[in-house]
């Protein structure tokens, strides 16, 4: 299964995505980095919690809908935010109104990461166009077009 195999050559990364309060713990952010395992940035309108806490050399983004989960279309302002955040976090840095769980703890010093945002707004098929939209705003709509 040439698919499922991992060469030395590539790394493997992992992300784990938290639903209960009960992660919201410094010792839990610290033992993600320890391991290098993102911490997803989940944006739902589920009580879940919504953490921005830097743990590895990227960033894993799941944006889960606006009204219900998984339904819903990102306002052009919920855009802009992402946008601004995706910037700051490509560039290696926190952006200042993070939402963390550790806050006394500095994120692992990188100049840039690679950031992979997910769009799970798709109960009514809202998640390609929130995507199209998320990169114009940064700029990659042009590229992803010609790539494509």
């Amino acid at each position: 299964t040439p698919y499922v195999h991992v060469d030395e050559t590539r790394a493997l990364r992992h992300a784990i995505e938290v639903r209960h309060a009960s992660f919201i713990d410094p010792a839990f952010v610290k033992l993600l980095r320890r391991h290098k395992v993102a911490l997803v940035v989940s944006d739902s309108t589920e009580p879940w919690p919504q953490l921005e806490d830097l743990s590895a050399d990227f960033v894993y983004m799941r944006l889960h809908g606006t009204k219900t989960k998984y339904s819903g279309e990102y306002s052009d302002a919920a855009l802009e935010q992402w946008a601004r955040r995706i910037e700051s976090w490509s560039r290696g840095e926190q952006p200042g109104d993070a939402h963390l769980a550790a806050p006394d703890l500095s994120p692992p010093r990188t100049r840039t990461r690679d950031v992979y945002c997910y769009f799970d707004n798709d109960a009514k098929t809202k998640a390609p166009f929130d995507a199209q939209r998320l990169l114009e705003r940064l700029g990659l709509h042009a590229r992803a077009a010609a790539a494509g």
